[in-house]
């Protein structure tokens, strides 16, 4: 019997088991305002996936910051529509973590892979 990542036809690296960390991704799609009168943020509807996030280390994190001085993490999903294509205005939240999508890679250009650079937000 194939396995699931055989099956997907993903990758064998990236198997079922190596998304492991749930992830809640958000989108601003602009500001509001409130019955005072006062801005408020509004996002999208949460959308809940499982990723493998890395710290970016070593000769992988200076290059990454060398493009965008922000990024601190690797993060890898399966690719999804959900928002229609992910850009700067996306970010997610992780173990009580909130993180800001810096760039977004499709890896192989295949729409099965999403790698994304991200800064934690502090």
């Amino acid at each position: 019997m194939p396995s699931s990542s055989a099956e997907s036809g993903l990758p064998k690296k990236y198997g079922s088991a190596r998304f492991r960390d749930k992830i809640t991704l958000y989108k601003d799609v602009g500001d509001t305002f409130d019955s005072r009168g006062q801005i408020v943020s509004d996002t999208t509807t949460p959308y809940s996936c499982y990723a493998d996030i890395r710290p970016l280390r070593g000769s992988e994190g200076e290059f990454a910051r060398q493009l965008n001085g922000q990024a601190t993490h690797s993060v890898t999903i399966r690719y999804t529509t959900f928002f229609g294509e992910l850009d700067r205005k996306h970010w997610f939240t992780f173990d009580g973590r909130t993180f800001q999508v810096v760039q977004m890679i499709d890896i192989d250009n295949r729409r099965r892979l999403l790698e994304m650079l991200c800064g934690e937000v502090v």
